[in-house]
């Protein structure tokens, strides 16, 4: 009476009922994976044939281009020297600024303690 028989290919301490559980959700979570790549490669594919679609013959395309006329600009020599007299004047300035940046830098270089 206090035996205690056990069948063959099974355990009593459920060592290979775990196993089973753990492939089976293993197998599960990949199977979910593949199916949401399979739907996002199949809606990426959807999403770029819809882009190539090409208008059919009842389809019309519009065209609203606007042409705007370009302004004359001067080429006489007067117009020459003032754009070159304002592009001077803007270097210039520039310079002015960089003096001014290299000036304050060499005063921030002479208060920092070393």
């Amino acid at each position: 009476m206090g035996e205690e028989t056990q069948v063959a290919g099974t355990s009593s301490s459920g060592g290979s009922n775990k196993g089973v559980i753990l492939a089976v959700v293993i197998v599960i979570v990949l199977l979910l994976v593949g199916a949401i790549f399979y739907k996002t490669v199949l809606k990426n594919r959807k999403v770029q044939e819809s882009t190539n679609v090409k208008p059919t013959s009842s389809q019309t395309v519009q065209n609203n281009t606007k042409v705007t006329p370009v302004p004359t600009v001067g080429t006489s020599d007067a117009s020459l020297d003032q754009d070159t007299q304002d592009i001077q004047n803007s270097l210039q300035k520039v310079d002015s600024n960089l003096n001014s940046v290299d000036s304050d830098l060499n005063n921030q270089a002479a208060d920092t303690p070393q």
